[in-house]
């Protein structure tokens, strides 16, 4: 198992929980979010594998994306604001960045729910078509992988290595760099213990 694998697993072990209805349990997936409620608030949301989503309510994936566009649920916050962290205190918003736009804050939420039924979600199929890119090494498997890449939340699109500018995916897309054979065959040995057989 490679460390990234290793970490994202830990990750998502630190972030599972579940609800009870009608005595069965169903699991979710919690993350951070920022919701407006007389006040801003630094909050967390969990998404459920049954589709619904709590946000300090419980609302199906429709409303969910209505409280975003509608920012209920925000992204980004308005210079001169406050943004309240429950028993902890409170900061003043004088330059909000934002990693993501709404679009990819709902594209998260969908991926999250696929994992958890199952499905392959648009980072793991980014993951399988980079291996196949690694093997073939064509233009064919590359423009699939091209078009998963840009199917991925901004903020969501380093998902080989830890951090960007070590993540191989991130420097063929973004950066616009090439393997050599040998290059390649590392990095399927690396992150998906495989072994490049055939001939340079």
């Amino acid at each position: 198992m490679t460390v990234s694998q290793n970490q994202t697993i830990e990750n998502e072990m630190k972030n599972k929980t579940f609800r009870k209805e009608n005595g069965k349990l169903i699991y979710g997936i919690i993350i951070p979010a920022i919701i407006e409620n007389f006040n801003f608030w630094l909050t967390e949301i969990v998404i459920y594998e049954d589709g619904k989503i709590f946000c300090w309510e419980l609302v199906s994936l429709n409303e969910f994306k209505e409280m975003v566009y509608s920012e209920k649920i925000l992204i980004s916050l308005p210079n001169g604001s406050k943004l309240f962290l429950p028993n902890w205190g409170e900061i003043e918003i004088n330059n909000f960045l934002s990693y993501k736009t709404k679009d990819d804050f709902i594209t998260e939420v969908e991926d999250i729910l696929d994992e958890l039924n199952g499905k392959i979600s648009r980072t793991e199929k980014c993951r399988i078509l980079f291996k196949e890119y690694l093997i073939k090494s064509d233009n064919e498997s590359f423009i699939e992988l091209k078009k998963a890449f840009q199917e991925l939340p901004s903020h969501k699109n380093v998902i080989i290595d830890m951090v960007d500018y070590k993540d191989p995916l991130i420097g063929l897309m973004i950066r616009k760099e090439k393997f050599t054979f040998e290059q390649r065959r590392y990095m399927l040995d690396d992150y998906f213990d495989y072994e490049l057989n055939i001939e340079n």
